[in-house]
């Protein structure tokens, strides 16, 4: 098989990928409603038990990809599914720190809900529990390490 072939089975997998992941995203919306209306967690499929299911069938099906991939990829999907559910319009944001600091989360005040989280690690906390959509910390605290 020619180089120029294999680049043509590999955009027909993209494509499929994308068809696929855009099913994916119908039947999540379509779940959704009900999964609200009986008072369930709609993240609830894509926490860590999810996450297993999902490495434990990639090892079944022999998947040349690690385990780590497979988990970090389906965190993506399941976010972006999750956030196809979610009124973003005005997300809830958690600001790190003294929300009135110069590079805080001030700069947001407009959106719909700003909660200070005391410090950076409570600000990505609150993200990852779902008490906010998003989390801003100022940049200058993200280059500390460097």
């Amino acid at each position: 098989m020619t180089l120029s072939e294999i680049r043509k089975q590999i955009d027909a997998c993209d494509e499929q990928i994308i068809r696929l992941l855009n099913e994916r995203a119908d039947h999540v919306h379509e779940v959704g409603p009900g999964e609200r209306a009986e008072g369930r967690d709609l993240c609830a499929g894509a926490g860590g038990a999810g996450l297993r299911s999902l490495a434990a069938k990639a090892r079944e099906m022999q998947s040349r990809l690690p385990e780590q991939s497979i988990r970090r990829d389906y965190r993506e999907i399941f976010s972006a599914s999750l956030a196809l559910e979610k009124d973003l319009t005005h997300p809830r944001i958690s600001g790190g720190g003294d929300e009135y600091a110069p590079g805080g989360a001030v700069a947001v005040r407009d959106l719909r809900e700003i909660r200070g989280a005391g410090d950076d690690c409570g600000c990505f906390d609150a993200v990852a529990r779902g008490q906010a959509d998003y989390g801003v910390v100022p940049s200058e605290k993200l280059d500390r390490g460097r």
